[in-house]
């Protein structure tokens, strides 16, 4: 059931319209512009010993991997949720007029509503909320961001939050830069 959940969104699919490419959807809950990438820092701040800010950058990646794997299981769920505006407060079908009922406003004919709304409501958003979904996502995370992960810098580039690893590496920066 993990695998499933933390696979079957496609980080990066194409908009293709009579067989054409027209855009791009990048599944992403957040994104940032910072300066981190090495290369790029190290023409920022040509003082800075890229190979030492390489390190640091590591070292602020394993320090936070435990910490950006919760974020990325409340980013996921976050994303599953469904927008305030989807528990609606009349049906669905009565949305583009302003004044209008039921046909049948009997108690039966609007409890078999109000339950149907709001069942398919709470089976949209209970699920991601079960411990063992965390859990088991939440480790999934934890063990794909360890220790050679955090070694790669274009993974903790692309996986990790540009803010965190700053905050990680606060001390470093305010010393260094």
């Amino acid at each position: 059931m993990t695998t499933i959940r933390l696979t079957t969104y496609q980080q990066l699919q194409p908009f293709i319209e009579n067989g054409q490419v027209i855009g791009w959807h990048w599944c992403r809950h957040e994104i940032e512009n910072y300066l981190l990438e090495p290369l790029i820092v190290q023409s920022a701040f040509p003082n800075i010993d890229g190979a030492h800010y390489q390190i640091q950058l590591r070292t602020a990646a394993y320090h936070i991997r435990f910490y950006e794997a919760a974020r990325w299981i409340i980013g996921i769920a976050k994303r599953s949720l469904p927008p305030h505006y989807d528990l609606q407060t009349r049906p669905c079908e009565f949305n583009k007029k302003e004044i209008a009922i039921f046909k049948d406003c009997s108690e039966k004919s609007t409890y078999t509503w109000l339950q149907d709304s709001m069942g398919y409501f709470y089976s949209r958003t209970s699920k991601i909320f079960f411990p063992e979904l965390i859990s088991a996502d939440y480790h999934s995370f934890k063990d794909q961001f360890n220790q050679d992960f955090c070694q790669e810098i274009e993974k903790v580039l692309l996986w990790f939050s540009g803010k965190d690893l700053l905050a990680a590496m606060n001390a470093w920066c305010l010393d260094n830069c």
